[in-house]
């Protein structure tokens, strides 16, 4: 149970509000390496990690969803924009991933207080993890999934990454930034129309499904191997890559689930 100081409570209720963000972000497993982005220069903060000021551009969250078209759930999210202002956000990434910490998984927090308040009266609202980081024109969406969620195996969990390489359309591997691990083969029996009696893994690129039967997971470089491009009645195209951007930000790779025949089948 949230329990608000005095301070909080009074602000709260004031006919006139001038509330203050901070998101923390984890870099590592022991929650020790944090960083702070505000959404005012004047946001209190509690000492130590480091700061990014004044780039929370928006700040939204949703309740438990399912996701038929993608079949995926949700045990509920929050998602949030930072301004990339002269760069700041990009190189903060930039920097802890040049040092091997990526934010995928890492715990996000986020804090409300108000103007003038201390840091004492700042109250935690949100705790997640971090899922996917989006870039477009100039701001990053961060897309979190409720800390909850790694206590469980959901059946509709979709794993992604991002390409590391150029894919051409005759190419039969497929490179990727992070560790493949999430992505699951699936034997099909007899019955299945596409691969049947194979074991087989399907990936997404913008709008071509890929079918791939081998993968390398234990370290980089990470590939999606064997593929049959253009696979499920898609079409094989070249997908570029801008190999100046972070990996984070690059194109990106989804898990593709398959739902055919009687039963569900899930991969």
């Amino acid at each position: 149970m949230r329990v608000d100081t005095e301070t909080f409570s009074a602000h709260n209720v004031a006919l006139s509000k001038e509330p203050r963000f901070v998101i923390e972000i984890a870099f590592d497993e022991a929650n020790t390496i944090l960083w702070y982005f505000t959404s005012h220069a004047d946001a209190a903060l509690p000492g130590g990690g480091g700061l990014v000021p004044s780039v929370i551009q928006a700040l939204s969250g949703t309740s438990q969803t399912l996701n038929p078209d993608e079949a995926n759930s949700n045990i509920g999210t929050i998602n949030f924009t930072f301004t990339d202002k002269d760069g700041i956000v990009t190189s903060t990434l930039g920097d802890q991933l040049a040092l091997g910490r990526s934010t995928r998984l890492q715990r996000v927090r986020v804090f409300i207080g108000y103007k003038g308040d201390a840091w004492a009266d700042y109250v935690l609202i949100e705790t997640q993890l971090v899922w996917e980081i989006a870039y477009d024109r100039g701001a990053y969406t961060i897309t979190c999934q409720d800390i909850q969620r790694e206590m469980r195996k959901d059946i509709f969990e979709q794993a992604t990454n991002t390409l590391f390489a150029p894919v051409l359309e005759a190419d039969t591997e497929v490179q990727v930034s992070f560790d493949t691990a999430g992505f699951e083969l699936t034997p099909h029996g007899t019955g299945y129309t596409d691969a049947p009696s194979a074991t087989v893994g399907y990936i997404r690129i913008e709008n071509e499904i890929i079918r791939y039967t081998g993968k390398t997971g234990t370290s980089a470089p990470w590939k999606f191997t064997d593929c049959t491009r253009g696979a499920l009645n898609t079409r094989a195209v070249d997908h570029t890559v801008d190999t100046t951007q972070s990996a984070e930000r690059r194109l990106k790779v989804a898990e593709y689930v398959l739902i055919e025949g009687p039963a569900i089948s899930v991969m």
